[in-house]
């Protein structure tokens, strides 16, 4: 090939244009809505406690003292604590989610919660429904959550997870005196609770699981100052954008684009022993990565035997979903190929949708001898077509 390209100003290219990246932002109202709607699920389970415990309202009387003296404590999770929160390509069915986790300390018995779950979710639910009957929302239990549907964009998501009352009191105390202690509807925040204490209470079953959605966010948070906090998690929400432009409902979890994400770019900087260049690098190698990753069992990082991929779905969708990875590879790398600006945009704008700008002058062109000087170990010469010279974010 007589000439390779960079196209990096189509996916983010600053504050000068509107590249892919701030297609996938949701907006500022939309953001503030979110964080209103989570202000008023606190403040609602809060209140809905604090009159069960001084036996102010008569529709709770029938939940018994191992349940009134609860105190909920909260913790933000998933993609908008990540900061890998995109707009929905196709909507509907596909909304803006806001994870909220309600915490309980609460007394364990050989390891496992006392209070009596069905009880303590019939009273959120009790207490939730209140509230969105209040303002016109839509409630739904799922497997693992409570759902609050706040219209045809944005629902609310709330786990419920129950934590040791002692060690919970212990770590307030000792955060209290350092000065160290937050709002006490926030402090899990602060706070280092032993995973295998942390229990999540299912909605279709009488089942507590270990389960400790701060692990998963701790090591999220270390790969992005491993890798650059912006540049990881712009390369993750490329993927989570590629997914929802093929896939309407189902496809591969956020949650395993991420893991997926983060194994590439410490592949790539284990043998290179440097970041990637740019975005469009980042892409080919997970490219060429991604079929391989895909046909054996991904796992979770901080759980060995925790599988996430293929997870809940039979063997159809399994085949489904490889085969799309592998129209991904083979799409990104025939972009080595193309021989004009504008093919380059058509074969992106067939991965991601029409979210990416239709701009064949923001491709650039550079000499093969730029390429070869440039080229990671860890992709091939072909799949460095896109390399700029230096790291764009």
């Amino acid at each position: 090939m007589q000439q390779k390209f960079k196209a990096h100003r189509l996916l983010t290219n600053g504050n000068t244009n509107i590249a892919l990246i701030d297609k996938l932002n949701i907006t500022d109202t939309e953001d503030k809505l979110l964080v209103e709607c989570r202000a008023d699920v606190r403040k609602y389970l809060k209140e809905g406690f604090q009159q069960l415990r001084s036996n102010a309202s008569i529709k709770f009387q029938e939940f018994e003292d191992d349940i009134r003296n609860l105190n909920p404590k909260f913790w933000t999770q998933g993609s908008y604590a990540y900061k890998t929160m995109n707009d929905p390509a196709t909507n509907p069915p596909q909304q803006i989610d806001l994870d909220d986790g309600v915490y309980f300390p609460m007394a364990l018995l050989d390891g496992k919660p006392l209070a009596v779950k069905n009880k303590l979710l019939k009273l959120i639910k009790l207490i939730l429904t209140e509230l969105a009957d209040n303002k016109g929302w839509g409630v739904s239990e799922k497997t693992t959550c409570l759902r609050l549907e706040v219209n045809s964009r944005v629902h609310i998501d709330v786990p419920v997870y129950a934590i040791p009352e002692q060690k919970y009191v212990m770590l307030k105390a000792a955060m209290e005196s350092r000065n160290n202690f937050a709002d006490s509807s926030s402090d899990l925040e602060f706070m280092y609770l032993d995973p295998d204490e942390v229990h999540l209470a299912r909605w279709d079953n009488d089942d507590w699981i270990k389960s400790d959605p701060k692990e998963l966010h701790e090591w999220f948070i270390s790969k992005t100052k491993l890798h650059g906090k912006r540049f990881l998690r712009r390369v993750c929400r490329y993927m989570k954008a590629w997914r929802d432009h093929q896939w309407d409902k189902g496809g591969p979890s956020s949650i395993t684009l991420m893991v997926v994400v983060a194994k590439v770019f410490d592949d790539n900087l284990m043998i290179n022993k440097k970041e990637f260049a740019s975005d469009c690098e980042a892409l080919l190698a997970i490219a060429n990565e991604l079929p391989a990753i895909f046909n054996t069992e991904i796992k979770n990082p901080i759980a060995d035997d925790e599988i996430i991929f293929p997870r809940d779905i039979n063997q159809i969708e399994v085949e489904a979903i490889r085969q799309k990875v592998a129209e991904f590879s083979n799409s990104i790398n025939s972009l080595c190929y193309s021989q004009t600006e504008q093919q380059v945009v058509n074969e992106f704008m067939r991965i991601f949708g029409s979210r990416l700008p239709n701009k064949p002058e923001w491709v650039e062109r550079y000499t093969v001898g730029d390429v070869v000087r440039n080229s990671p170990h860890v992709t091939s010469t072909a799949s460095t077509a896109f390399k700029e010279e230096h790291r764009s974010g």
